[in-house]
């Protein structure tokens, strides 16, 4: 539903565009073929490693799961955005929760949540909430400068 949400925007953006050439329209149409290719690699890569699941629920279905940045697209450089040490695959509840930087790891890869959001509400959000408060990941040299981007961020946010 989602990438289908996002393509129909896209073809919707293309076919609104007004006061441009042929050649303009050809060059927005190559430029978005090519990010949209990029993220599919990065999507098929992440799947492909051996973090193929989300950390907290071990879902492994990649019809479940959505591939995203750990240090923000938005904010990546181009080799950033590719890259699968600059990524995470987690279901969406918890991809929107890492997005608002409302989850994070800290230094040691332990699970940190945002106070913004009390422990009521967590626990009623997951009803195994003691199961996943104590969730660990193994950070590697390749993927810290990402995590201590997304920690660091989630300190500032919370």
């Amino acid at each position: 539903l989602y990438l289908s949400t996002k393509n129909f925007l896209i073809k919707n953006i293309l076919a609104n565009i007004q006061d441009s050439n042929d050649e303009d329209i050809q060059t927005l149409k190559d430029a978005i073929t090519k990010i949209r290719l990029g993220q599919s690699k990065f999507r098929k890569d992440l799947l492909s490693s051996k973090r193929n699941e989300c950390v907290f629920t071990k879902i492994s279905d990649p019809k479940l799961l959505l591939a995203g940045h750990i240090k923000p697209w938005s904010i990546s450089t181009n080799k950033e955005r590719l890259d699968i040490n600059n990524g995470i695959l987690l279901t969406p509840t918890f991809d929107k929760l890492f997005d608002n930087f409302l989850i994070s790891f800290d230094k040691n890869g332990k699970v940190i949540f945002s106070q913004k959001i009390n422990q009521k509400i967590w626990k009623n959000l997951f009803p195994k909430f003691e199961e996943i408060k104590d969730i660990k990941i193994t950070i590697t040299d390749e993927n810290k400068k990402y995590l201590d981007f997304h920690y660091s961020t989630f300190k500032i946010k919370s």
